[in-house]
């Protein structure tokens, strides 16, 4: 029940779309060579996408243009999980933006969206609420603004407001009827809240339907979160099948090499199974945790890099030209 899990996809469907509303209402954009690479390439090669971006942002004088760039930059490092640098390019990205400028909406959504999830990474879930209810009042299409109500949800979620988290996965699910990952997807969401609610409640019914769909369907990504909620239901009074769950996870982790939820599937593992295992998976954990906050580490100073580097080579060139 990620919600940025979702968006490196969304940003690359989202550029394509903004490119066309802007082309078509305002030619005058000047989306280069460059800015077509690093949006094909967000997923791909993010360092190198990251690159490109920040060099047009060191030459272009569109404030539409800086918009996006600014935004595709803060997505991309709050991807790899420097939030609050993430932040500061969304925030700049949000001031080159026109508010009311209806051909960019998708754009601005987006920046949104991106800020929500930031905030509600870093736990800041009143922001986050107030960013996602930003993203939903703009955004032109359903299925960008499922993503954003989504986040909402798990905001509230985690707020332990169940009520609101309910309210919005009630809803989601009338209109999800037509997609069965979609539907699955707030099903789980929708059963797992109402058991958080209350311990009592027979979640384990929707829960399972959930996974079957989700395991007919091959989604993997929506098996894995299937796969935690019912190791979650299980944990209190059925230590074998919580286990039995949390080794699915892992499994799933492991082929999608996701080393966070692998993490997210060893900390269960290390929580349910019996001493003699505790070890092995313990020792995974500690590497993998210290290998991953190196990476984290290593490509905030990147980003920093790249800055750093376009603008000095800026200066540079503003001294020769003075010269």
């Amino acid at each position: 029940m990620k919600p940025n899990l979702i968006l490196p996809i969304l940003l690359v469907l989202l550029a394509i779309y903004a490119c066309k509303q802007s082309v078509k209402k305002k030619p005058t954009v000047d989306f280069t060579e460059d800015y077509i690479k690093a949006t094909s390439i967000l997923n791909s090669n993010p360092d190198s996408a990251y690159y490109l971006l920040n060099k047009i942002a060191a030459g272009s004088k569109d404030s539409r243009m800086l918009g996006l760039v600014y935004t595709f930059m803060g997505s991309i490092q709050v991807n790899a999980g420097d939030d609050f640098g993430g932040q500061e390019q969304l925030l700049k990205g949000l001031s080159f933006f026109d508010l009311s400028d209806t051909s960019i909406f998708y754009s601005i959504a987006l920046c949104y969206n991106e800020l929500g999830n930031s905030s509600l990474n870093i736990r800041n879930y009143d922001f986050a609420i107030d960013y996602y209810n930003k993203a939903i009042e703009i955004t032109p299409d359903s299925f960008s603004r499922a993503i954003a109500l989504n986040g909402k949800a798990v905001a509230y979620q985690r707020k332990k407001e169940y009520a609101g988290a309910i309210n919005i996965f009630s809803a989601s699910l009338a209109n999800s009827a037509k997609d069965k990952k979609e539907y699955a997807r707030v099903l789980s969401n929708l059963a797992r809240t109402k058991w958080l609610q209350d311990p009592n409640y027979p979640a384990l019914p929707e829960l399972m339907e959930a996974k079957n769909i989700r395991e007919s369907e091959k989604d993997l990504r929506g098996m894995y979160t299937s796969y935690s909620h019912l190791s979650d239901y299980y944990a209190s009074w059925s230590s074998d099948s919580a286990t039995s769950y949390a080794r699915k996870m892992y499994t799933i982790a492991l082929t999608l090499e996701n080393p966070n939820d692998e993490l997210e599937s060893l900390q269960k593992l290390m929580a349910l199974s019996p001493a003699a295992s505790v070890k092995t998976y313990f020792t995974r954990f500690n590497g993998l945790n210290d290998s991953l906050q190196t990476a984290r580490n290593a490509a905030k100073n990147q980003f920093a890099l790249i800055r750093y580097e376009a603008d000095k080579s800026k200066l540079e060139n503003l001294n020769l030209q003075r010269e």
